[in-house]
Order: C-alpha cells, then structure tokens, then sequence
C-alpha cells in the first residue's frame, strides 16, 4: 500500500515482505518514495533473507529509504517477536510525518 498510496502514508513498516523483481516497476511510478522499515528473521522460511536483502537494496536504488533489521534465529512468526517488533515499528513510524494533508489515489477497479 505504501508504494501504491505514497501520498496517504508517511512511511511504511513491515514484518517479513519482498516485492518481486518483476513487479519493481513500481518504484520509478511511486510519486514519493517514503521512508520503509522492514524487519524479517533470518530463518523466515516463506521470506527468505536473501529476497528481503534484494528488496530492500532495489528500494534503496530507487530513491527509497529503507532500513532492514534482520532477526537472528527468528521464522516468520511474527507473534513470537511482535512485543519487540512493534515497539520499533512505532518508534520508527513516529519519526515520519506528511508534509501535506494526506492524498487519496482513486482506482476505477471495474476495468
């Protein structure tokens, strides 16, 4: 949703999430690139670091400022570390704000 609705978020965080190569093309059509944390453990086997490192660096390659927090020995459940995840999360998300009221992008899903 961040890259979609870049002017509605101030910033993004994730738990374990990778775009795909072939659907990168997005980064050079974001309007703003926000700033995106992403935190994903080094044993999530449904996100495996390598693809959230790609993502990350494709991001970052693309004007984006995104900060991974890699978890040592943590899968992807998220529940196990959502006390300590959240926290940063929130202290991250904090730091951002919009400079303008925030902006709506309209899609005319009937097509």
């Amino acid at each position: 949703m961040g890259l979609l609705e870049s002017e509605y978020f101030a910033a993004v965080a994730v738990h374990a999430g990778i775009v795909s190569p072939e659907l990168q093309d997005v980064f050079e059509r974001t309007p703003r690139k926000i700033p995106m944390a992403i935190w994903v453990g080094t044993d999530d086997n449904f996100f495996p670091l390598a693809a959230v490192r790609q993502t990350r660096d494709a991001l970052n390659a693309h004007g984006f400022n995104a900060q991974l927090t890699e978890i040592k020995n943590h899968t992807h459940d998220y529940y196990g570390s959502s006390a300590d995840i959240n926290k940063q999360a929130w202290a991250f998300l904090r730091q951002h704000t919009l400079a303008a009221d925030p902006r709506f992008q309209s899609y005319d899903v009937r097509k």
